[in-house]
């Protein structure tokens, strides 16, 4: 469910976090966040980040309270 498109032989990881907005994005993002209802997400929150060496990160969003 990662937002904007991938440039050819580049790839993402997916990590699980508790809480998207506890977390210092400001900077990193790309895009906003999502909610996703396909597999494996079943409606949680997403947001891609870009890391230290220019890689996307998705985040999906594993609160107990959603």
């Amino acid at each position: 469910c990662a937002t904007g498109a991938l440039p050819a032989g580049n790839a993402i990881v997916s990590v699980r976090v508790d809480d998207i907005d506890a977390l210092p994005l400001d900077d990193v993002t790309v895009g906003l966040p999502v909610y996703c209802n396909d597999a494996p997400y079943k409606g949680r929150k997403t947001q891609v980040m870009r890391g230290a060496q220019s890689e996307l990160v998705e985040l999906i969003e594993i609160r107990k309270d959603h």
